[in-house]
C-alpha cells in the first residue's frame, strides 16, 4: 500500500520542529563557520590584554616622548654630566607616572618599557645590557598598577639596581670602572625620586587643564 502524496505532506508539516529547523539559514550556516574557527587566546593583563587601540597610541607617544627628550638632555648636557643624568630620569619618571594615571590599566608599564627598549637598541647597542633590569623593574612595577607613584618607583629603582648587578658581573675584574657606574646609578635613582615629586604637581595641573580625569 503506497503512500499518496497529501498524506505525506501532512505527516511532514505535522512532524514536531527542533530549534534548528526554526532558525535562519544564515544562523545555521554561523554555527557551522563558528564550529571550524579556531578559537582566540586572550591575551594576559600584563602584556596589555585590556589595552584598547587608543591606549596603545598614548603608550607608543609617551615613550617616544620620554625617549626623545633622554636624547636632547644627553646631547645637550655632553657626556656623564651629573645634572644631566638627574634632569634625564626625572622627565622619564614624570612622563611614566602622568601615563599611568592617564591609562589605569595593567599591561602599561609592561608596554611602555618593551617600546623604550627596543627603541633604544636600535638606537645604542649598549642599552641590552639595560634591557633584563627594564623587564624586571616593568614586572614588579606592574604589581602596584593602581598606584602610579609607587610602581614608577618600584619599577625605575629595580631597573637602576638590576642593572648595576649586571655591570657588576661584567665589570667584577675592573672595579675601576665600578667606581664610574655606581654614581651614574646612584644619580640616575636620584632622578627618578625627583621626578616622583614633581610628577605630584604636574599630574594636579594636568587635571586642571582637563588631560586627565578628576578621579584618576
Amino acid at each position: 500500500m503506497t503512500t499518496t502524496l497529501p498524506a505525506a505532506v501532512d505527516a511532514a508539516e505535522s512532524a514536531p520542529r527542533t530549534d534548528a529547523d526554526l532558525r535562519p539559514d544564515a544562523s545555521r550556516a554561523g554555527d557551522a563557520a563558528d564550529a571550524f574557527t579556531p578559537k582566540r587566546r586572550r591575551v594576559p593583563a600584563l602584556f596589555g590584554g585590556e589595552l584598547n587601540a587608543r591606549d596603545l597610541v598614548l603608550i607608543g607617544v609617551f615613550a617616544a616622548a620620554a625617549k626623545l627628550s633622554a636624547i636632547v638632555i644627553a646631547l645637550a648636557g655632553g657626556g656623564l654630566n651629573p645634572l644631566a643624568l638627574i634632569l634625564k630620569n626625572t622627565v622619564v619618571a614624570t612622563l611614566l607616572v602622568v601615563l599611568l594615571v592617564k591609562v589605569a590599566k595593567p599591561g602599561t608599564i609592561m608596554i611602555y618599557t618593551a617600546v623604550t627598549v627596543m627603541v633604544g637598541s636600535l638606537l645604542s647597542g649598549s642599552a641590552m645590557m639595560l634591557a633584563p633590569g627594564a623587564v624586571i623593574g616593568a614586572f614588579f612595577g606592574e604589581m602596584f598598577w593602581r598606584r602610579p607613584w609607587l610602581a614608577v618607583g618600584v619599577s625605575e629603582l629595580i631597573a637602576k639596581f638590576v642593572a648595576l648587578a649586571v655591570g657588576w658581573v661584567f665589570l667584577r675584574e675592573s672595579p675601576q670602572l665600578m667606581k664610574v657606574v655606581v654614581p651614574v646609578v646612584l644619580l640616575g635613582a636620584t632622578g627618578t625620586l625627583f621626578g616622583l615629586w614633581l610628577a605630584r604637581s604636574t599630574v594636579k595641573e594636568l587635571r586642571h587643564a582637563g588631560f586627565l580625569k578628576r578621579f584618576a
